[in-house]
């Protein structure tokens, strides 16, 4: 009898710890568990701190661009004197333009005219792939180019004009046999002036047409012809 008592109160101690052993892996298990949520909340916050620190960069580039678009304006302000604060960006883009013609003295005035025409009037001889630009886009051109580039395009225009005057001038005064061979390599030269020009602002990129520009000069065609005519 006693030695099933004794019996009793082992099998009871041994359930005991079994139990207390299976209540501290529950402990265990379930800290582990507060701790992988802890780390997971600290992620979170980490997370939002970096998206907060996102959308506040983002802030302060929004409100650097601002403020270089007013530095520009302030800019735009003090070279062309607008006084006007309401003065819409269409406005300021056309008086802008208008100044920059005014500044033009009558030999480059005629070659942005000229120039204008090239870019903006599609002629009859044009082939299909060439772009014929709106005056819209001449107008950025402008803006584009301001004015010590716009004089850069101008001056080989100036020359080149200047020549085929003078090539047409010497045709006027003269008599010969080949007037009308002269007359019609005039015509030849002057429209593959107009083709090569048009071949040049064939694009949408006003770097390259304001390379192309500058550095295109046929003057020296005309030159030619004016001293064959002058010569025969």
């Amino acid at each position: 009898m006693i030695n099933n008592v004794i019996i009793l109160i082992m099998i009871s101690l041994v359930l005991v710890d079994c139990k207390s052993d299976y209540l501290d892996k529950n402990k265990r298990d379930n800290s582990k568990q507060v701790e992988i949520i802890d780390k997971n909340k600290k992620d979170a916050l980490k997370q939002v701190e970096t998206i907060d620190k996102n959308k506040k960069d983002a802030l302060k580039q929004v409100e650097t661009i601002d403020k270089n678009k007013k530095d520009d304006s302030k800019q735009v302000e003090t070279i062309f004197g607008f006084n006007e604060i309401d003065v819409s960006l269409f406005q300021r883009e056309s008086i802008i333009i208008r100044r920059l013609k005014e500044g033009l003295n009558d030999e480059e005035k005629i070659a942005l005219s000229f120039l204008e025409k090239v870019i903006t009037e599609r002629r009859v001889d044009d082939i299909e792939y060439v772009i014929t630009h709106p005056e819209r886009i001449f107008d950025n051109f402008l803006l584009y180019l301001d004015a010590v580039k716009l004089r850069e395009v101008l001056t080989p225009i100036i020359q080149t004009l200047t020549a085929q005057v003078e090539a047409a001038t010497a045709l006027s005064k003269y008599d010969g046999a080949r007037k009308n061979e002269f007359k019609q390599e005039l015509n030849k030269k002057e429209v593959l002036y107009l083709e090569m020009l048009k071949s040049g602002v064939n694009l949408d990129s006003f770097d390259i047409m304001y390379t192309f520009l500058k550095n295109n000069s046929n003057a020296y065609q005309f030159i030619l012809l004016k001293t064959m005519i002058e010569s025969s």
